[in-house]
């Protein structure tokens, strides 16, 4: 299968509603080599940053697939909130966008921070820095997903 093709069908499988790491579908193995493990960027300090404070209960690097990383997150009113963190290569950031639904542009990421929907309806929050495009996805508000993000941004510089 062609690799202009791959885009076009990953696209049509999440918006059918499927959940598909875009980087073991795409078949690149995660952003640069000096990106940190994606289970070091959200710190304890920036997931108490947040509007709302949260604490990590654990982390766990996703069925094996480089450049991504699954959290569970508590605050005082949620137990073991997922959010799902994925550093990959720059590459991904356009399929990442085109696969989005919502999208509104965010500020303080620089020029290219959105936030939108996932096909299954969940938040995303997607910004691109010299070396990896970040994509954050959970059941967050806006606000709690930019100050996560703005701490993994700084923790990328």
């Amino acid at each position: 299968m062609g690799r202009r093709l791959i885009p076009f069908l990953v696209a049509a499988a999440v918006a059918a509603g499927a959940m598909l790491p875009v980087t073991a579908a795409y078949g690149v193995a995660g952003a640069a080599a000096k990106t940190p493990d994606p289970c070091t960027l959200i710190t304890d300090a920036i997931a108490a940053s947040a509007p709302t404070p949260y604490t990590i209960e654990e982390t766990s690097p996703n069925q094996g697939l480089k450049g991504n990383c699954s959290y569970s997150l508590t605050s005082d009113t949620k137990t073991g909130e997922p959010l799902i963190l994925f550093v990959e290569s720059t590459k991904l950031y356009d399929i990442n966008k085109a696969i989005t639904k919502k999208i509104k542009p965010t500020k303080g990421l620089g020029v290219a921070g959105f936030t939108g929907v996932d096909g299954a309806g969940g938040t995303v929050l997607d910004f691109k820095t010299k070396t990896a495009s970040v994509r954050l996805t959970g059941d967050f508000d806006a606000a709690t997903m930019l100050a996560f993000a703005k701490g993994i941004n700084k923790q990328l510089k």
